[in-house]
C-alpha cells in the first residue's frame, strides 16, 4: 500500500474550496439564477462550508 501524495491533497482540497466558494458568489451575482441577489450573508456562509468543505477533502487525502 502507498502513501497518499501530499500535494494532491492540498491541489485537491484547494481545488474544492475554489469551485464551491466561486460558484456561489457567480449563482448570487448572475442574472437569471435562483441565487440572484441573495445577499452577502449567503455568500460569507459558503464560503465557510467551501473552507470546511476543502480541509475535509484534503484530509481524506492526506
Amino acid at each position: 500500500m502507498t502513501v497518499p501524495n501530499p500535494y494532491l491533497g492540498e491541489v485537491v482540497g484547494t481545488a474544492t474550496l475554489i469551485v464551491f466558494g466561486d460558484g456561489v458568489v457567480a449563482g448570487v451575482l448572475l442574472n437569471k439564477s435562483k441565487a440572484q441577489n441573495s445577499g452577502w450573508i449567503v455568500i460569507t456562509w459558503a464560503w465557510g462550508m467551501a473552507v470546511f468543505m476543502g480541509v475535509i477533502t484534503s484530509l481524506a487525502v492526506t
